[in-house]
């Protein structure tokens, strides 16, 4: 895993305008250090395709992906707002949109208020 995540980055660095090769490896590179608990490299991993390459297939994937890391993970919620934010802006007609709607409207909510609040809107009906 470190090898293609080195790989990835040196990628980026000989060939930054590459828009099939590059922005993939580093996706792949990002959930690399996800999976490793690298949260910081791969939130620099994501964040170098939200700035250099927003519109290539992966980017919405990747930008949800950095929301979620530094909600999650890094526990910046100020971050993953903006990263949420970014992708309802950006890819307005997206499906993933109505997922990004609901992390925005329970970001920074522990499980037991999600449970609350799933309850008392059960309720409601």
């Amino acid at each position: 895993m470190q090898r293609h995540i080195e790989t990835a980055k040196a990628l980026s660095m000989v060939y930054p305008l590459d828009e099939e090769t590059v922005p993939e490896a580093m996706y792949k590179a990002a959930r690399y250090a996800y999976a490793i608990g690298n949260y910081q490299l791969g939130v620099e991993l994501l964040e170098w395709i939200k700035i250099h390459h927003p519109k290539v297939e992966i980017a919405p994937a990747a930008i949800v992906l950095l929301g979620f890391l530094y909600e999650n993970e890094l526990n910046n919620l100020t971050k993953a707002q903006d990263s949420y934010e970014f992708f309802l802006k950006k890819y307005p007609k997206h499906p993933m949109r109505q997922q990004v709607e609901a992390s925005i409207e329970h970001l920074g909510m522990s499980p037991d208020e999600l449970i609350e609040m799933f309850r008392a809107r059960e309720n409601e009906n």
